[in-house]
């Protein structure tokens, strides 16, 4: 019976896998950046435009999702948050007030490196069954 549960719930779960060409992911990075580009030309946070946020630290912080391969990432330059609002107050959106989905850590390092920052340290924190990656960020100076 073990068997042909575990059976069963490995071909359910080989359902909802899904691949992607390197073309296609290529693509979909370069909508992305263009939709994020021409919208109005402005990426905010909590609603501030990030070039007019001026600090001189950042950090990323991603949480994994149970059972899955995405996460959840938030930027923290420092501002204002309280509990009920604290995941919402740290997404960046487009000049649309959509909100910018990072595929991974790299992804939203990349980013940010993109705005003017360079990276200087990552740590990984564990709370319970999830893992919170924590990348520390400084801006550039040219």
């Amino acid at each position: 019976m073990n068997k042909l549960l575990i059976t069963l719930l490995t071909i359910f779960l080989t359902f909802n896998m899904f691949g992607q060409t390197k073309e296609e992911r290529q693509k979909e990075l370069e909508d992305r950046k263009a939709g994020i580009e021409n919208a109005s030309g402005e990426v905010s946070i909590n609603g501030y435009p990030m070039k007019d946020i001026n600090v001189e630290y950042a950090r990323i912080v991603g949480t994994s999702k149970f059972l899955s391969a995405k996460i959840t990432i938030q930027i923290d330059f420092g501002q204002d948050r309280t509990y009920f609002t604290q995941s919402r107050d740290t997404q960046l959106t487009d000049g649309n007030g959509k909100k910018i989905i990072f595929t991974s850590m790299i992804d939203a390092l990349n980013f940010m490196n993109g705005h003017g920052y360079e990276f200087l340290q990552a740590y990984a924190i564990t709370v319970g069954n999830q893992n919170v990656y924590h990348y520390l960020l400084r801006k550039k100076h040219l």
